[in-house]
């Protein structure tokens, strides 16, 4: 083998290398990023549910004090945000499994207590009474009532569990404000006016475009790998 044939040997294997390196970092980043994207979502996911069963008073008050008539609109409400957090869950592969135990606990009695709706609809129906008046003397309202101090404490224990992803959520928002409002002050004025456009994109945008950015990266040398290689067998003939 002569000197030119070694040389375009090993531009090929090189070139070769090079976009095999490259296109595995690509793919390492664009899973990392998906990773980061799916734990932001499920803690945004569990934030949303903590605040709606913070704000609610159907589980902290006494069940024989609750009024139905406005309860089961707040168990609408949960539980749409528990099945969000339940589908969110099932994509994340590092959550407690305890967390997970719980929210499906809750979801499984929020639903029971949402099957009341129907039966309490019918007998209210052409009745003229108050709401309070009316569900004592509802057949379900003993059965509804022993259902809700039943799930009173289990949601106790949903806040309890889901607390740290909260926190990981502030934390993040914290740290993104706090970078937005040091990010490359100089006399020309602050970053927010002089790169809208990149502080308009959030962070899985940006992960995109750096994947992107890899890959054509490895294209190009792909391209300059083939051209090294003809440019060596011009020379060899």
């Amino acid at each position: 083998m002569t000197t030119p044939d070694k040389i375009a040997l090993a531009s090929a294997l090189v070139a070769a290398l090079s976009m095999i390196a490259n296109v595995a970092q690509a793919f390492w980043i664009h899973r990392l990023a998906a990773r980061g994207a799916v734990r932001e979502k499920l803690e945004d996911v569990l934030a949303a549910l903590q605040s709606e069963l913070h704000r609610s008073h159907l589980f902290d008050m006494s069940p024989h004090m609750e009024i139905w008539e406005f309860g089961f609109e707040t168990l609408q409400s949960v539980s749409v945000l528990l099945s969000t957090a339940q589908v969110a869950l099932e994509r994340q592969a590092d959550v407690p499994r305890s967390l997970y135990s719980a929210i499906n606990d809750v979801a499984g009695r929020v639903k029971k207590l949402r099957a009341f709706r129907d039966s309490y609809t019918m007998f209210r129906h052409g009745n003229n009474e108050s709401p309070v008046e009316v569900q004592k003397k509802w057949p379900d309202w003993n059965n509804s009532i022993r259902l809700l101090a039943e799930l009173q404490p289990r949601v106790v224990r949903v806040k309890r569990r889901s607390r740290p992803f909260c926190r990981q959520r502030i934390r993040r928002h914290a740290k993104e404000l706090r970078s937005r409002l040091t990010r490359g002050r100089t006399r020309r004025g602050p970053a927010s006016a002089r790169r809208p456009s990149r502080l308009a994109k959030s962070k899985p945008s940006r992960r995109h475009a750096a994947c992107i950015a890899r890959f054509k990266c490895g294209h190009a040398a792909c391209r300059a790998a083939v051209a090294t290689w003809a440019l060596a067998a011009r020379v060899n003939l």
